[in-house]
């Protein structure tokens, strides 16, 4: 029997809304339960437009070493999306995707 685990994303906080340009830059904290509280391990600032058009930079601090990202989208109805991250020395990663709304 095979089984999945599943794990919700993590909160974008708002920090500025602009209406007219239809642009908000948020926080996403990357956090973990523990019994009693959460702990965050680094965080992702980033800009999100309302067509769908994104940025966002962030660090990772769960591992033993500090992992740091940075990609974007392109927003529509076909989105592309890429992204790298690295820990400076051994981890290295590059991620892409496309997302089809319909």
């Amino acid at each position: 029997m095979a089984s999945a685990a599943a794990r919700a994303e993590d909160p974008k906080v708002p920090l500025s809304h602009d209406e007219d340009a239809g642009r908000t830059i948020y926080l996403q904290p990357r956090l973990s339960p523990t019994q009693d509280s959460m702990h965050s391990h680094g965080a992702t600032v980033g800009v999100q437009n309302k067509d769908g058009r994104a940025a966002y930079i962030g660090t990772d601090t769960s591992a033993e070493r500090p992992l740091y990202s940075v990609g974007g989208e392109s927003g529509g109805d076909l989105s592309f999306s890429a992204g790298v991250e690295s820990d400076g020395k051994d981890k290295h990663g590059v991620k892409a995707g496309v997302r089809i709304r319909y």
